[in-house]
C-alpha cells in the first residue's frame, strides 16, 4: 500500500508543480506512475481505479485535454463514492471544481456544485481545516 500511495501523491504532486510553476520536464514521471496505478487498479480496482482516475485528469488537465479530464474526474468521484472512500471522493470534487472554475469549462455541474460536495465530504469525514480552507477561498 505504501508503494501505491507514494505513487499516486507523487504524481499528484508532479502534475501540481508543473501546473504552478510551468516546468513539465517532470511529466514524463507522472505518465510512469499512472502506468504503475494501473496494474495495481487491474488487480484490484475497488482499491486504485479512484486513484488512477484522478491521476489521469489532473495529467489531461494539465495538458488541456478538457473533455477526457472531465471523464476521469468524474469517474474517481463515482468510484470513491461507490467504495466508501469518502476522503479521496472530497479530494477529487475538490480537484474537479477547480478545474471547471480556472478552465471555465462547461458541463451539466458547476464547480460550485462540486466545491460543496468537497465541503459536505470533508466535513463528514472530520477535515475541519479542510473545511475552513474552503469556505474561505469560496467568501
Amino acid at each position: 500500500w505504501i508503494e501505491v500511495a507514494r505513487c499516486w501523491l507523487e504524481g499528484l504532486c508532479i502534475v501540481a508543480a508543473a501546473r504552478a510553476n510551468g516546468s513539465k520536464g517532470k511529466l514524463s514521471l507522472a505518465r510512469k506512475f499512472v502506468a504503475k496505478l494501473e496494474k495495481w487498479a487491474r488487480i484490484s480496482p475497488s482499491n486504485y481505479g479512484n486513484k488512477v482516475a484522478l491521476l489521469k485528469a489532473e495529467y489531461f488537465a494539465l495538458k488541456g485535454r478538457k473533455v477526457e479530464a472531465l471523464l476521469q474526474y468524474q469517474k474517481a468521484i463515482e468510484i470513491s463514492s461507490n467504495e466508501g472512500l469518502i476522503h479521496d471522493e472530497a479530494l477529487a470534487c475538490e480537484k474537479v471544481s477547480e478545474f471547471l472554475e480556472s478552465t471555465g469549462f462547461v458541463c451539466n455541474v458547476s464547480w460550485e456544485t462540486y466545491m460543496s460536495q468537497a465541503i459536505e465530504l470533508y466535513e463528514k469525514w472530520g477535515a475541519t481545516a479542510k473545511v475552513e480552507q474552503l469556505v474561505n477561498r469560496l467568501t
